[in-house]
């Protein structure tokens, strides 16, 4: 995974996502089994990401499969209220306020 350019963060992910599916039921060495298991896990993102590790050991072996087809849900981004930002501005030094009330204003 390494040589691929995963960090190593993604490896421990990759090897945990691994370790759930075995102890959902899957065999690794079967890809049936390895569908089964990915029905198990709720979270569509974690089940996405289970796959794109899966076949990352698939590669890895040698082997070769057609995954399930799975939607990554995307994740609307958070937006503070007025409030919040005021609060911010309100906390921060006299220099950091000033330059977030100029780059408010720009907003």
């Amino acid at each position: 995974m390494k040589r691929e350019g995963l960090t190593t963060a993604t490896m421990r992910t990759f090897t945990s996502l691994l370790k759930t599916l075995v102890l959902n039921g899957a065999d690794l060495n079967d890809v049936e089994s390895v569908k089964e298991a990915l029905t198990r896990i709720k979270n569509s993102n974690s089940r996405y990401t289970a796959i794109t590790a899966y076949a990352c050991y698939l590669r890895f072996k040698g082997g070769t499969w057609k995954p399930p087809k799975c939607i990554k849900q995307q994740k609307f981004p958070f937006i503070p209220a007025e409030e919040e930002i005021e609060a911010l501005i309100a906390g921060c030094s006299r220099l950091i306020s000033t330059i977030l009330l100029l780059l408010r204003k720009q907003a």
